[in-house]
């Protein structure tokens, strides 16, 4: 093999290693889901329509951030916030993206991920 088909080789491997670990990075384990990306675009100030053509349709949240879960157990949250402000939420499998707005804008952003279910061993 000559020495510039060698080189050549040699550049293809270097840059398939990088754009693999470059994907790695972006898409592997504890990267950011796109769900939770798209949050990355709504900003405060905008209208629920604007946030909407970003996240989709939203579910309007009657009882708004006032909620307590605990499934599982251990995953206690509660968020309160003022009560003239409109909550809506997105849903993708267990994550959440809370909006809230007040007189037409957006007021608050919350992004809710559940911690990974963790098993408990008992002792023999």
């Amino acid at each position: 093999m000559s020495w510039r088909r060698t080189g050549l080789a040699a550049f293809f491997l270097a840059a398939a290693l990088a754009a693999g670990a470059w994907l790695w990075l972006r898409l592997g384990p504890g990267s950011p889901s796109a769900f939770e990306r798209r949050l990355r675009h709504v900003h405060e100030g905008m209208t629920l329509g604007e946030a909407e053509a970003v996240l989709g349709k939203g579910e309007y949240r009657r009882r708004g951030m006032t909620e307590h879960a605990g499934r599982p157990p251990g995953d206690w949250r509660e968020i309160v916030v003022e009560g003239d402000t409109e909550f809506y939420l997105w849903r993708h499998g267990r994550l959440e993206i809370w909006l809230g707005f007040r007189n037409g804008g957006l007021v608050h952003r919350f992004f809710y991920s559940p911690r990974p279910p963790t098993s408990v061993v008992t002792p023999p």
